[in-house]
């Protein structure tokens, strides 16, 4: 410590400053690593999870919304009018059922969960074809054919294939939702962990501002506690008896003592 007492004040400062610009640089490279760590999850999260979930949502909505418009358009046999709006909006739904599909795949990463979505396009293109017979017999009135039709053909498809399909990727999909919270969970474990650490940094660049900011008292060594506590100038000293004169003397404004002979007598 006797050593850096020695240096001169520019050395300290030096010192310092460049212990401080060190720390900022640290700092700012562990920041950046940290906050890649975090973007990442959350970069997967937004571009695929949430995607995934969203394009999901769509195709299940609209293919149950497709089932109503089938029902709609058997019980509106005979109103021509009806019909084509039933129709009409079924086929709306199986076209956003498409784009749905389309978003989804998109959102896929890799190999993962490609195999289910494949046999639920499979299976609803099958669908797609049966609709468009129930909508030719309904369409000619035949309506306890469309309904056998719906029964024998139909259903089994939907209980079979699309509805076990649809159950296996909203399970999966609630998977990624819990792998995506222990990631949240993560990260956040690191951003306490990054907060102390940068704490620990203000306080060691605290320091070394301290350590920069220290006098150069008595030719460059330590500091003498005893001279420390001496006053900047002294204090004059009171009159005495034995002081020269014949003890008529005063003070003079500064702080000197004179007799009446007007000569100063100093302490």
């Amino acid at each position: 410590m006797r050593a850096f007492y020695n240096l001169s004040t520019s050395a300290k400062l030096g010192i310092g400053f460049g212990t401080c610009v060190l720390l900022t640089v640290a700092v700012g490279v562990f920041s950046l690593v940290q906050l890649a760590k975090v973007n990442q999850p959350a970069r997967e999260v937004v571009e695929h999870h949430l995607a995934n979930a969203i394009a999901f949502g769509e195709i299940d909505s609209n293919m149950q919304q497709v089932r109503a418009r089938e029902f709609r358009h058997m019980l509106a046999i005979g109103n021509t009018q009806e019909m084509q709006k039933a129709e009409e909006a079924a086929r709306k739904n199986i076209q956003a059922v498409e784009e749905a599909f389309k978003q989804y795949e998109a959102s896929l990463k890799g190999t993962e969960g490609r195999q289910t979505f494949e046999e639920l396009k499979s299976a609803w293109a099958q669908y797609v074809a049966l609709h468009d017979q129930l909508i030719q017999l309904n369409t000619q009135g035949k309506r306890s054919e469309a309904e056998r039709f719906m029964a024998e053909k139909m259903r089994p498809v939907l209980r079979e294939r699309i509805d076990p399909l649809i159950q296996k990727i909203d399970e999966e999909i609630a998977q990624k939702k819990q792998a995506c919270r222990r990631g949240h969970r993560g990260s956040l474990s690191e951003g306490a962990a990054l907060d102390r650490y940068l704490c620990g940094l203000c306080r060691t660049g605290r320091l070394a501002v301290r350590l920069a900011n220290l006098a150069v008292p008595n030719g460059g060594g330590p500091p003498d506690s005893r001279r420390s506590r001496e006053p900047a100038y002294p204090r004059p000293r009171q009159p005495t008896t034995s002081d020269a004169g014949d003890g008529t003397g005063q003070l003079d404004g500064r702080g000197h003592y004179s007799d009446s002979t007007h000569q100063p007598v100093h302490p």
